[in-house]
């Protein structure tokens, strides 16, 4: 049996890997007035890792579904990550308007948790932006290219330090 402490920090762990991989589909906004999620929808397959602040890392794999939503300025967002010690279910709504910037809701189903999305797009291919829940603070940059998704994550106040994992489209 794992130790109560671990146990709690990987459970933090899960809600705040759920909140960042429902960021992982947001592309960047294209130089033309094609719609801002053109391409993403799909299913997509990933695996990382989460390093918490004990020293301890763990491997994660995710399945993703995007749905592309209002005009195609919106996307809808399902998650499911697993590792040895949690799974989690995430569902989350963007919107990105025409000067880049993103907003949105995110949902962690298990333990009910929820929060919002506030970021940008500095460039094409890059997302920047900040998750806001209850707990934490999650500071997250993603690049896109082609089928390929890579997402790090910088976490406050959580009991873990990093997220970082690479998705492909099926």
């Amino acid at each position: 049996m794992l130790p109560s402490s671990l146990v709690t920090t990987a459970r933090r762990a899960s809600g705040i890997f759920g909140i960042a991989a429902a960021l992982a589909g947001l592309p960047a906004l294209p130089a033309q007035a094609a719609p801002v999620f053109a391409g993403f929808t799909g299913n997509w397959n990933g695996s990382g890792q989460i390093a918490l602040d004990n020293g301890t890392n763990e491997r994660v794999r995710c399945k993703v579904g995007y749905t592309s939503q209002a005009a195609d300025n919106g996307l809808a967002i399902n998650i499911n990550c697993a590792s040895d010690s949690y799974k989690v279910q995430v569902v989350s709504t963007v919107m990105a308007d025409a000067s880049g910037t993103i907003t949105g809701s995110w949902k962690e189903l298990s333990r009910d948790v929820s929060g919002n999305v506030v970021g940008r797009i500095p460039k094409p291919g890059e997302i920047s932006a900040n998750l806001e829940g209850a707990l934490y603070l999650i500071q997250l940059s993603f690049s896109t290219r082609g089928n390929q998704q890579v997402i790090a994550l910088q976490v406050q106040n959580s009991g873990v330090k990093s997220i970082n994992i690479a998705l492909s489209r099926n």
